[in-house]
């Protein structure tokens, strides 16, 4: 079995740990080149599967190649980017949700907390070191977040409850098996095909994985568009059962309605 069939079944695990723990610190943890890579495109598969289920959509996973020739040999640097669609992510209604907590803002946190936390999984279910290299851009999403709903006279705590909060959620949903399993087969997708080609030359490369290509495998793994809601206060082991088992009734009585 190669290592990219076993990254498509990998179970999910359960490596909960805290916010400072899981999204602070930048260390690489001395991963190769290819490791790296796969860790990446793990990472943004997370956030791609989470935001579908959770109603924001996915417009395009971008994953690119900085390359550059200094002290006498080629270095090159991965990262990427994943869009939601911008139309659902921008429902919010500013003027309510400044200084107040609210059902969408929480979707939001889940969804950006969702990659570092399936970075991690990643990293715990192939027996990888955790590496939180790639997280920094994350972090600064959720202060911002964050800091939407600090009055001064609680700034301090609804800044760190709100990102416990989200972290813990986003931890929690990628427990679930058939979540887990679409960020697994999108990961393997966009780590096998997407990554620009190895070319020597200085410059940027980007490798682009469409909307309608994420999406499709995120179904095919079972997830259905906005089956989270964007009610995730009450995220837990049973009420998000609950909601994937409804999901998955409704998207199976939907054929036999349309037969008839």
């Amino acid at each position: 079995m190669s290592e990219s069939d076993s990254m498509a079944i990998s179970p999910p695990v359960q490596c909960f740990c805290n916010y400072e723990t899981g999204m602070c610190g930048e260390s690489k943890a001395g991963l190769d080149a290819s490791r790296f890579r796969e860790m990446v495109a793990c990472h943004e598969a997370g956030h791609a599967v989470i935001s579908y289920a959770l109603g924001f959509g996915c417009s395009e996973i971008c994953l690119t190649t900085e390359t550059k020739y200094e002290g006498g040999r080629w270095q090159t640097r991965d990262h990427a980017h994943y869009n939601p669609n911008q139309k659902a992510v921008h429902k919010i209604d500013r003027r309510r949700s400044r200084r107040r907590f609210n059902t969408r803002l929480f979707a939001l946190g889940v969804m950006t907390a969702a990659g570092p936390a399936a970075q991690r999984s990643f990293c715990e279910a192939r027996g990888y070191p955790p590496s939180n290299f790639t997280n920094e851009d994350d972090r600064e999403v959720l202060d911002l977040l964050a800091e939407s709903i600090a009055t001064p006279a609680r700034s301090r705590f609804a800044r760190s409850a709100y990102r416990r909060l989200v972290w813990r959620r986003a931890q929690i949903a990628l427990t679930e098996p058939r979540i887990w399993r679409a960020v697994c087969e999108l990961g393997r997708a966009l780590n096998d095909g997407h990554w620009p080609a190895d070319v020597r030359e200085t410059g940027s490369k980007t490798g682009t994985m469409c909307g309608a290509t994420a999406r499709s495998i995120i179904r095919k793994a079972g997830i259905f568009p906005g089956m989270l809601g964007e009610k995730v206060r009450e995220i837990s082991r049973e009420s998000l059962s609950r909601r994937l088992q409804n999901g998955i009734m409704r998207a199976e009585r939907a054929p036999v309605e349309k037969e008839l």
